[in-house]
């Protein structure tokens, strides 16, 4: 072989060498990159729902000893991601009317809503797989009932999990008093 062809085979492989090295620190620079990327992502909470959970009601009636009621369920996704719920929890305890308040026992000061209305009830319906908002979305879901006439007071608490150690919680008093509760 002769020597202009050894300088061209050892331009060719220089090239290759420098080529693959930089195309080797490129990626790793790449990795690199999306690491600090996943990490102020992490940090910012950027992947994950933002959600803001309250509870509302409304009260009509009564009606043959009873209050219809409407609990409104306010959910808006202030995050980037869609959120699905597959389960909203909904407790009502009260407080009949005439009855003395008193404190929760064990729980001092907080206040005892003695009386069971609804014991966990699932605010997605039977049937329903799950319920989502999507990112900058504001959803109301809605929960009709019968509550007694005899009930004065309402405590009403509302949770979901994002996750099995992460719930989610709102909770409100109101009066069962029709025209009494505003929007």
């Amino acid at each position: 072989m002769e020597a202009s062809n050894w300088i061209a085979l050892a331009g060719i492989l220089a090239t290759a060498t420098v080529s693959i090295a930089t195309l080797l620190l490129n990626r790793q620079a790449h990795r690199e990159q999306l690491e600090r990327e996943d990490l102020i992502r992490e940090r910012e909470r950027k992947n994950v729902p933002h959600i803001e959970f309250h509870i509302d009601c409304n009260v009509y009636g009564p009606e043959e000893g009873y209050y219809l009621t409407e609990f409104l369920l306010d959910i808006h996704n202030r995050g980037d991601v869609q959120h699905k719920f597959t389960n909203i929890v909904l407790r009502v305890r009260g407080i009949e009317s005439g009855k003395a308040l008193c404190y929760w026992e064990g729980y001092e000061p907080r206040l005892s809503f003695p009386k069971k209305v609804l014991n966990d009830v699932s605010v997605i319906p039977k049937g329903y797989n799950y319920f989502f908002v999507e990112p900058g979305v504001e959803q109301v879901l809605t929960y009709v009932t019968m509550i007694p006439a005899s009930i004065r007071y309402v405590l009403a608490h509302a949770v979901f999990e994002y996750d099995e150690f992460t719930p989610h919680t709102a909770e409100r008093v109101f009066e069962l008093n029709p025209g009494s509760i505003k929007p």
